[in-house]
């Protein structure tokens, strides 16, 4: 038996990283207006270049 979790396990791990990395995630309205402040003109979202 090796060190790694049964694949039931990891799909639990899985779901509980997206779940903590979700919670600590910023609003994206919060992120427009947090670079608008900080001066820039546009944000790369998505691989995509926006005009702010």
């Amino acid at each position: 038996m090796g060190l790694w979790p049964l694949p039931g396990d990891r799909y639990r791990y899985l779901d509980e990283v997206i779940e903590v990395l979700d919670s600590q995630a910023p609003d994206l309205h919060d992120v427009l207006q947090r670079a608008k402040g900080n001066g820039l003109t546009h944000l790369v979202l998505d691989a995509k270049t926006v005009p702010l």
